[in-house]
């Protein structure tokens, strides 16, 4: 069988207490190609990083329960390389690489253009990582 010329989908695991937001950001992302999981807090997306892996987690910082901090935290000691990307309403003023070395920060509502951006640069990341594994 001959390699494929589509790299696999990005594989997102984004995480919203809001349902509105959540569905509406979901469909959005779904047509652009993205394998997108959605959960409504971090224990359920904690859950779901127990059945496969992601190549990025968006999520809210101020979720009921765990926040998206403490995911965050949790979800990189079992996944090193996995990118977070933080989203708030305000400004996130925190050590971003305190966190992880791919951690990120976006203000709501994400402009599109950010997002593009965000994603060829993690695009370009896995591309290097298959690259160096295989």
């Amino acid at each position: 069988m001959l390699p494929s010329r589509h790299p696999p989908p990005i594989a997102v695991l984004f995480v919203e207490d809001n349902e509105d937001i959540r569905f509406t950001t979901r469909a959005l992302w779904d047509e652009t190609g993205l394998d997108v999981v959605a959960c409504a807090s971090a224990e359920e997306a904690l859950a779901e990083t127990d059945t496969r892996s992601f190549d990025m987690i968006i999520t809210d910082i101020s979720l009921p329960g765990l926040s998206g901090v403490e995911l965050a935290r949790l979800a990189l000691e079992r996944a090193p390389d996995t990118w977070v990307v933080f989203c708030s309403g305000y400004v996130f003023d925190c050590d971003l690489k305190s966190v992880g070395a791919n951690v990120r920060s976006l203000q709501k509502p994400i402009e599109p253009e950010v997002f593009d951006a965000l994603l060829a640069e993690l695009r370009h990341s896995v591309a290097q990582r298959a690259m160096h594994a295989g």
